[in-house]
């Protein structure tokens, strides 16, 4: 366990996790298991300063959400430090774990209230071979409309899907990223 912030990482490559203290920084995560080809599907633009802890505790989402889900989906365990000073683990390696309360869930939702989070199981995947990004202008909403549509028709889920709308701002921007083996990528594409 640690509370001053220490950066440890366990990493077990055969079942695609890493355990992981609060005080890692999400880039660090991101650079190390790049480096041993899987990857860590959130995303936040905050990655070079935010760590696991933080990123949990203030519940921030991921533009990566639409593809792979919510953040708190890819904690399959946790080490909490209880009021008391218990130490409580709950989940652990495998997706199955839970019967009855899940209190992994239970924890991570209540933005430390309850017990504070110190070590995270974190669910890996493999790293995707190919990423293309496309940042469009719409000059109106209809048409960004049209694009959602048409990729809805043709079934095109992007990994990340940005858009900013800002009043003053004209055109509206979107950002789409497409990722995964390449032929699938191409294929969509």
């Amino acid at each position: 366990m640690s509370m001053n912030g220490s950066k440890t990482m366990k990493l077990d490559a055969e079942n695609l996790i890493i355990q992981v203290d609060r005080g890692i920084i999400l880039g660090e995560l991101d650079s190390y298991v790049q480096a041993k080809g899987l990857m860590f599907a959130p995303y936040t633009p905050d990655k070079r300063d935010l760590t696991i802890g933080e990123m949990y505790t203030s519940q921030i989402g991921s533009l990566t959400g639409q593809k792979y889900g919510l953040p708190k989906f890819h904690i399959m365990g946790l080490e909490v430090l209880l009021a008391d000073g218990k130490i409580l683990k709950t989940g652990g390696k495998t997706v199955k774990n839970v019967t009855g309360y899940d209190l992994t869930r239970l924890f991570l939702s209540s933005r430390n209230m309850i017990g504070l989070p110190t070590s995270f199981i974190v669910k890996l995947l493999p790293r995707e071979e190919t990423r293309v990004f496309f940042l469009l202008s719409m000059s109106e909403a209809g048409k960004l409309q049209m694009l959602l549509n048409k990729m809805s028709q043709y079934k095109l889920l992007p990994a990340i899907a940005c858009f900013w709308n800002v009043p003053q701002m004209k055109p509206i921007k979107v950002m789409y990223g497409f990722t995964g083996i390449k032929e699938k990528v191409e294929q969509d594409l």
